[in-house]
């Protein structure tokens, strides 16, 4: 039963990571905008 959570728990951190780095990338891009 671990063995067949590990995929989806990976899945689910890798997914975090993608959706935190692109939230970091649009607000950078916003504050960038907002300095303009």
């Amino acid at each position: 039963m671990s063995g067949s959570m590990m995929p989806h728990l990976k899945e689910i951190i890798l997914n975090g990571e993608i959706n935190g780095h692109s939230i970091l990338a649009k607000t950078r891009l916003g504050f960038a905008v907002f300095q303009h």
